[in-house]
């Protein structure tokens, strides 16, 4: 990656967010953006990640989803 650069995944439904990965600098970044969060949820989604695929870590709050 270079300085700038950010990477990861979306959930888009009404309500969307996103995580990822930010590179600043020589550094890396795990990142979560969200969008109207405090909107009426008819289900809930997490971002979670893995540095070794067996100790995954919950990054950001809770999604409330709604759908369209």
């Amino acid at each position: 990656m270079k300085n700038g650069d950010i990477a990861g995944l979306v959930l888009l439904q009404a309500l969307s967010g996103f995580a990822g990965i930010e590179q600043d600098g020589d550094q890396k970044y795990i990142i979560m953006y969200t969008g109207d969060n405090e909107s009426a949820a008819s289900e809930t989604a997490v971002f979670q990640y893995s540095m070794d695929e067996t100790g995954w870590k919950t990054i950001g709050t809770t999604l409330n989803m709604q759908w369209i």
